[in-house]
Order: structure tokens, then C-alpha cells, then sequence
């Protein structure tokens, strides 16, 4: 439902007696919160504020050491090549086409108030640690935790499409590739787990920053060595140095939207800000067990609802090893049906099949 701006930007709701994928009972406790008021990150410091996280303070502050890795990864550049990766980030970002109306991209642009659907999963076959793990081999190729389920994730989504281009004759053409808004945190993960009297919580989203990355969606990269196709391709993509240059200029760009007119502002906002097809964001949450408000936690999952015409969004978080991978989509384009097979049959199988399961 739309939130009332005339009250508080958030809420919570909490249900008793849920019955899990697993068929297990527990109580839910669902949070819900403006984009305005905080991201990922923050929203993750906020939930982690009325928490008790049973490890040792020793191994606390190792996880608090530990590098989220990523986009743009590499050695630090010259002044020279700093300008040119700027302006291949700037030219990027401006000249920027839309993607084609497909399967995950819906013509109609969605309203808030138009219905939605969601669907997640927590992944049975493996863990955290084993996705580093896998990252660590030849066949890993060093690759990171984000390529892999950024891999993961074409091809689940070139799974759908193949599928749903058999089952519908007027179907719209599959594009060669889709462009993804991967979301990142330019805060230290270390900042998480600190206190407010030690870090005050800042509201807002001045530490978001946006990479956009191609995803082939018609056909499977094709690559040459140890590392699967897929991956290799996925890990070049994210390599990029201009990326970390463009996490920051996006939200740059896009904050110019809240200050100009808004007569002005508005349509050039749908014209600007609806090119690509999906958005993805992955949040690190603890690699321990906690308790919140007294309670066990069990597992965690967060969505971001679709908006104008990025018809899908995908949402991952890390818990206790475990990784669940939540979907949510524009509900005249994706049933819950599709979501769930894509988050809980596609995906996992790409992964399984990327690490040689």
C-alpha cells in the first residue's frame, strides 16, 4: 500500500504462526521504510541497533575488518587514467539507451499504488562460504561473491525468458543483453555494527552510490579457460575501473531531480531515470547468529518495490552463512509463480551449475 505522508515514513507489522518454504512455523516481523529515510545500509545499522549478536567481540572485530569487494576493483590509478575513467563513467551515464520492452522490462509505468509481488529463497546447496570459497579456485578465477550472483542472475532471467518465449507466440523479443543498476554502500561495513553514540545514525542516502552494469540475456557469454563463461564474462564487466568513479556520480546526477523545479523536474525524471530493465542490491548482514528484541532470528530478507518501468528488482542478503535471494516485480508483468521459479529454481541452478555442482 502507498504510505501516508502525513504520518511517520515507516512501519511495523508483525504476523504469528508463518509457515516458511520449509514448513516451518515462525513469527515474522516486517519492517517498512521510505527510501528517503535510509538504504540498505542504513536500514541494516537500524535493525542491528535492537539486536544482540551472539559472537565473541574478538571475532566481531574481524568481521568489522573484512572488505566488501566489488565493482572497479583493482590497484590505485594515475591522475591520468582517473580523468579518463571519469569520462567513460560521465559519457556512460549521459548517453545511456533504454532498454527494449521484454520479459523483466514492462512498457506501462508502474504507479505506487499499482499492485506488485514478491517471492525469495534461501539457498539450500550452499552458503557464504562456499561461494568464497569457489571464488578462491581456478575455476572461481577470484571472483567475487557479487559476480557470482550477479551471474547467477542472467541466468536465471535468460532461463525465464527462453521458457516464456516457447509458451508465448506474441512474446516480445528477447534482447541481446539487459542493463542492471547495482547499488552500493560507499560506507565502510565496519560502521554497521557501530554504536549510535559512537557513529550517530544519519538519515538519508548521502553514502548510496549506483554502478550499471550490462547483463547478457539472448545468449551465453562464450569464454575461453577454467572459469565458467558466465562468470568470466560477469567479473570482466565488474571490473571496470571507471565503476566506482560512476557509484558516485549517479547519486550526483540524480540528487540534481530534488532541486530544480518541479514542473521541469518531473518529466525529465521518467525520461532519465526508467532506461534500465532491473536494479540489484546485496546487503552483508552478520556472519553470526542474533537475537532481536529478545527473539532468535532465523533469517532475514528485504525488498525494494518496483517503480516507473524497472519492472524487477532483486534483493540479496547474507545471514549466519546463510543467502537468500528475494525478487520483487511489477505484478502485470511477473506472477508470484515466475518470481518463485526464478528465485528458487533458476537461481540456485545457475550457481550449482557455474560451481560444477
Amino acid at each position: 500500500c502507498v504510505m501516508d505522508f502525513e504520518k511517520p515514513l515507516w512501519q511495523l507489522f508483525f504476523i504469528e504462526r508463518y509457515v516458511g518454504e520449509d514448513g516451518v512455523e515462525r513469527s515474522v516481523a516486517i519492517q517498512k521504510g521510505h527510501h528517503c529515510m535510509h538504504d540498505g545500509f542504513h536500514s541494516l545499522r537500524k535493525v542491528l541497533h535492537g539486536a544482540v549478536l551472539n559472537k565473541p567481540a574478538q571475532d566481531k572485530q574481524q568481521q568489522q575488518s573484512k572488505s566488501r569487494g566489488g565493482a572497479g576493483r583493482g590497484r590505485r590509478a594515475s591522475c591520468c587514467a582517473t580523468l579518463i575513467n571519469a569520462w567513460r563513467a560521465l559519457k556512460q551515464l549521459v548517453l545511456m539507451s533504454t532498454d527494449a520492452v521484454s520479459f523483466v522490462k514492462s512498457q506501462v509505468y508502474a504507479r505506487p499504488e499499482d499492485a506488485k509481488v514478491c517471492a525469495w529463497h534461501t539457498l539450500r546447496n550452499m552458503g557464504v562460504q562456499d561461494l568464497k570459497n569457489f571464488g578462491k579456485t581456478e575455476a572461481g578465477g577470484g571472483a567475487t561473491i557479487n559476480d557470482m550472483l550477479l551471474a547467477a542472475l542472467g541466468g536465471a532471467l535468460r532461463r525465464y525468458c527462453a521458457a516464456a518465449s516457447v509458451a508465448h507466440s506474441a512474446a516480445p523479443l528477447v534482447p541481446e543483453e539487459i542493463t542492471a543498476c547495482v547499488w552500493v554502500a560507499r560506507a565502510a561495513l565496519a560502521d554497521v555494527y557501530k554504536d549510535f553514540d559512537e557513529l550517530p545514525m544519519k538519515w538519508g542516502n548521502s553514502t548510496l552510490g549506483a554502478c550499471y552494469i550490462k547483463i547478457p540475456l539472448l545468449n551465453e557469454p562464450s569464454a575461453n579457460g577454467p572459469v565458467p563463461a558466465a562468470l568470466a564474462d560477469m567479473k570482466a564487466r565488474t571490473s571496470a575501473p571507471e565503476l566506482m568513479i560512476q557509484a558516485l556520480l549517479a547519486t550526483k546526477l540524480l540528487s540534481i531531480f530534488g532541486t530544480g523545479p518541479r514542473m521541469l523536474m518531473r518529466p525529465l525524471w521518467r525520461v532519465m531515470c526508467n532506461k534500465i530493465s532491473v536494479s540489484t542490491s546485496n546487503v552483508p548482514g552478520p556472519v553470526f547468529d542474533m537475537t532481536w528484541c529478545g527473539a532468535p532470528v532465523d533469517q532475514m530478507v528485504f525488498f525494494v518495490p518496483p517503480q516507473g518501468t524497472i519492472s524487477v528488482f532483486l534483493t540479496v542478503i547474507t545471514y549466519a552463512g546463510k543467502v537468500t535471494v528475494g525478487m520483487g516485480a511489477d505484478a502485470t508483468l511477473l506472477s508470484p509463480q515466475a518470481l518463485k521459479q526464478i528465485t528458487s529454481e533458476f537461481f540456485e541452478a545457475e550457481l550449482m551449475r557455474m560451481m560444477g555442482s
